[in-house]
């Protein structure tokens, strides 16, 4: 009878774990804070679930997983989203969850830990992101915040960017992107997002994928990106940490520079553009 209880036991330890949802959302759900179900709520291979709209600047960590058991982060309509080899549009907001970022920061920006362990193993799928009204930032998703890459041991791993919807409401007013995505990192993939819109007012290059201190690979698949500037850009590094980025993949993409500071009513998404020149 002993051994088949400790057999039992044993069978049971061995039967794998299997993912939870972490909810959020202002009452109801697992947590109302987007921040602390990142920190601490969710666990290896969970889902953060987005069950609402939310603004702010969120930081992401090294939590300890494994290249099978990223934590994810979506939308709560993901299933609406579309399939893995079809790219996103402005047509799928109403089924996305928007991340509004504040003054100056990014909506999602990579930090080191309490031990100086760069982030590992994240997915961020089926989102929209913006910024709130009025305001600028460098970066709006940053894998190298605060420039904190300084050496091979801190550089975040296993990034992915996955159907994602990046827009802006009023370039010309002071809602100003200079970089959508800086993807300084190892194994770091964007696919199937829509990347618009990096412009920033006042005479400064701006880049859709901005690719710096990495050593690589990144892969860049299947997006529609914008920019005022350049589209992917990619080359130099710190001073402090000069590694060049090897094994950058860029496919199957559809890199545009709108005419829309001129009022163009037919480029691409015009609806989704501001229509008049301004100052710039």
């Amino acid at each position: 009878m002993k051994t088949l209880l400790l057999l039992s036991a044993l069978l049971l330890c061995a039967l794998p774990s299997h993912a939870a949802t972490v909810t959020v959302c202002a009452s109801g759900c697992t947590t109302t804070s987007l921040q602390t179900a990142m920190d601490t709520t969710a666990a290896c291979g969970d889902e953060i679930e987005l069950q609402a709209d939310v603004s702010g600047n969120f930081t992401f960590t090294n939590r300890g997983c494994t290249s099978g058991t990223p934590i994810t982060v979506r939308s709560d309509k993901a299933a609406y989203c579309p399939d893995s080899t079809t790219r996103i549009t402005p047509s799928h907001l109403p089924n996305l969850r928007t991340v509004s970022a504040g003054p100056s920061y990014p909506a999602f920006g990579a930090a080191l830990d309490g031990s100086n362990l760069p982030p590992k193993h994240w997915v961020f799928k089926c989102l929209a992101l913006t910024m709130q009204a009025g305001y600028a930032t460098y970066t709006l998703f940053d894998l190298n915040f605060g420039g904190f890459i300084t050496d091979a041991s801190r550089v975040p791993e296993d990034i992915t960017i996955d159907h994602i919807l990046v827009y802006t409401t009023g370039i010309f007013s002071g809602q100003s992107i200079q970089n959508v995505v800086r993807a300084d990192g190892a194994n770091v993939t964007i696919k199937n997002s829509f990347l618009g819109d990096a412009f920033y007012d006042g005479y400064v290059e701006s880049h859709g994928i901005q690719v710096l201190t990495s050593p690589g690979p990144v892969t860049i698949e299947n997006n529609y990106i914008t920019a005022s500037g350049i589209p992917v850009f990619s080359g130099g590094a710190l001073p402090s940490y000069p590694v060049y980025p090897d094994g950058i993949t860029v496919r199957y993409n559809y890199l545009y520079r709108p005419w829309k500071y001129n009022g163009d009513p037919d480029q691409p998404h015009a609806d989704w553009y501001d229509t008049f020149a301004g100052s710039t």
